[in-house]
C-alpha cells in the first residue's frame, strides 16, 4: 500500500493520498512492461496473486480458500 503523508511546520499530520495498489492499475507502467514481456494483465496478477494464495493457505486449518480454487481476473480497462 502506498499511503502519503505530509508534516506540517506546526507538527501536524496529514494524509494526502492512500493507495492500496498503485502499480497494479491495468495502465500502469508495470502492467505495461508486463504486457510488452507477452503477458497479459490476468496472467501478470495471477502470477503475483497464486503464490501468495498459496503460501497463506499452508497449514491453515479451516481456511475457505483452497490453493487449487481457481482465480479469475477481470481487466475493467479493457472493457467497453
Amino acid at each position: 500500500m502506498l499511503v502519503d503523508f505530509r508534516l506540517a511546520r506546526d507538527g501536524k499530520v496529514y494524509l494526502l493520498e492512500a493507495d492500496p495498489t498503485p502499480y497494479l492499475h491495468s495502465t500502469s507502467k508495470f502492467i505495461k512492461g508486463a504486457r510488452a514481456s507477452g503477458r497479459t494483465y490476468a496472467q501478470t496478477i495471477l502470477e503475483i496473486a497464486e503464490p501468495a494464495r498459496a503460501r497463506y493457505a499452508v497449514g491453515r486449518r479451516g481456511s475457505s480458500s483452497s490453493p487449487s480454487a481457481p482465480l479469475h481476473v477481470c481487466d475493467v480497462a479493457s472493457r467497453p
